[in-house]
C-alpha cells in the first residue's frame, strides 16, 4: 500500500509539471488579437509584442492540443516574424519593417485557397529573385520587399 501511495503522488507530481496544452480555433483574425487570447487562455508565459507591425498579420489556424510555443510556432510559420522565448517571455517581432508589402490569398481554379503554396517575387526589370514566402493553411501569404516593380509567381503541388 505505501509503494503505491508513493508512485500515485510522483503520477500527480509528474502531471502537474507538465506543460500546459491549449486548444483553439482562429479565423481572419489579427495577431494582436490573437497574442492576446493566447496569453488569456495560458499562466505560463508573457506574451510581448515589440512593434506594432503586428496588426498586418491575419490568422487563420486550429491550435489542437499544443504548448504555447508551439501554438506561437504554427501561428507564426509563414509569416516574417520572429519568435523568441526567454525565461518564459515570448517576444514577438515583425522582420523586415519595408514599406511595400506584397499579400493576398492565392485560390485554385474552384476559388478554394491553397494552403502552403509558395510566392515568389521577381525584378520586373532582369527577373533576379527578391524575396520568396509560403502561404499560410489558409492560403495567405504576405511577403514584405523594397521593390515596387515586381514578378510575382505562384506554385502549388
Amino acid at each position: 500500500m505505501k509503494r503505491f501511495t508513493i508512485a500515485l503522488w510522483t503520477l500527480l507530481l509528474c502531471l502537474t509539471a507538465q506543460a500546459q496544452h491549449i486548444s483553439v480555433t482562429f479565423k481572419d483574425t489579427r495577431l494582436p488579437e490573437v497574442l492576446e487570447q493566447l496569453t488569456l487562455l495560458q499562466d505560463e508565459y508573457l506574451i510581448c509584442a515589440i512593434n506594432d507591425d503586428l496588426e498586418q498579420f491575419i490568422i487563420t489556424a486550429d491550435i489542437v492540443g499544443k504548448t504555447i510555443p508551439e501554438a506561437m510556432e504554427q501561428i507564426t510559420a509563414f509569416y516574417p516574424i520572429r519568435c523568441v522565448i526567454e525565461d518564459r517571455i515570448i517576444h514577438v517581432e515583425a522582420l523586415r519593417k519595408q514599406q511595400i508589402q506584397y499579400r493576398g490569398t492565392v485560390v485554385g481554379a474552384d476559388s478554394i485557397p491553397l494552403p502552403y503554396a509558395k510566392v515568389t517575387l521577381y525584378n520586373a526589370l532582369d527577373s533576379t529573385q527578391l524575396q520568396e514566402a509560403a502561404c499560410s493553411n489558409a492560403g495567405v501569404f504576405v511577403v514584405p520587399c523594397t521593390e515596387d516593380d515586381v514578378l510575382i509567381r505562384f506554385t502549388h503541388v
